[in-house]
């Protein structure tokens, strides 16, 4: 499995906030992910060492609805116990250092940034639909109900 998709995130809850103070961090994996992998990737990109690895499968939440039907409200999930040896840093999961992944500006350019008049689209939405005016999101509706005004002015 592909390290940089090992971790998927910190667990935060009071329980392993407290963790923190003997350097065993709470961390939500991905499923398939094994205890060597997390190992590694932790290794690799947070230059720490783990002493050990405890697993944990977080069952999903179910409600019954009748008639023999389950509806689930929460998936179900892995975590992982690290426990980082005493030589170790703390383990900060904001500084992940990518080797794979470059950060380039391309990425974070929005396609919505274009204007309509340089895609020569006439039934491109306006730019206050797409959200360009300080830079404010735009709900779904409101962009579908200024695509189909500009569609109609179209015809």
């Amino acid at each position: 499995m592909e390290l940089t998709r090992i971790i998927l995130g910190p667990v935060t809850t009071e329980k392993s906030e407290l963790g923190k103070e003997q350097r065993t961090y709470t961390l939500k994996v991905a499923p398939e992910a094994t205890k060597i992998d997390v190992k590694n990737a932790l290794r690799k990109y947070y230059d720490v060492d783990a002493v050990s690895v405890r697993v944990m499968r977080v069952g999903p939440k179910k409600r019954l609805i009748g008639g023999g039907k389950v509806m689930v409200k929460r998936k179900p999930w892995k975590k992982m116990l690290v426990t980082l040896s005493p030589k170790s840093k703390a383990l900060d999961l904001v500084q992940f250092k990518s080797y794979l992944f470059p950060l380039h500006s391309s990425l974070f350019t929005s396609s919505h940034a274009r204007s309509s008049a340089e895609t020569n689209d006439s039934r491109a939405a306006p730019d206050d639909a797409r959200g360009l005016l300080g830079g404010d999101k735009v709900h779904s509706r409101e962009i579908a109900r200024a695509r189909k005004a500009a569609h109609l002015r179209t015809r």
